[in-house]
């Protein structure tokens, strides 16, 4: 039964992405990509911190947030702008979204801990 739950929550956040892979590409290629990931690790550090094992963190963190965020659609594009010769905007893109993750994981964390005792 876990298999389904983190199939459905994957399918789910996969189809999200795919919605979300257009966002802001005029303002900044693969933004989309970049902004999937950066929420979805917000949302990784918060649920992590409140959610205890079982059924619902696997649909939501394995499943929906594991399909929403793609470390492959990342490489792939921070290839594809090396490709274009655009050296700059692929080391911001990297630096952006691999910092941003990290420190929103924590952020996510922090505000789950912080808002637990209200």
């Amino acid at each position: 039964m876990n298999y389904l739950i983190v199939f459905l929550g994957g399918a789910m956040g996969s189809l999200f992405r795919y919605y979300l892979s257009p966002l802001g590409s005029s303002i900044f290629p693969f933004f989309g990509t970049m902004f999937a990931n950066l929420i979805g690790s917000f949302l990784v550090g918060a649920l992590y911190w409140r959610l205890k094992p079982g059924d619902l963190r696997l649909f939501l963190i394995t499943g929906f947030l594991g399909g929403l965020t793609t470390l492959s659609s990342f490489s792939a594009e921070t290839l594809d702008l090396m490709k274009q010769g655009l050296y700059g905007q692929a080391i911001l893109y990297l630096a952006l979204t691999m910092m941003g993750s990290l420190l929103l994981v924590f952020l996510g964390i922090f505000l789950s801990k912080f808002t637990e005792s209200l």
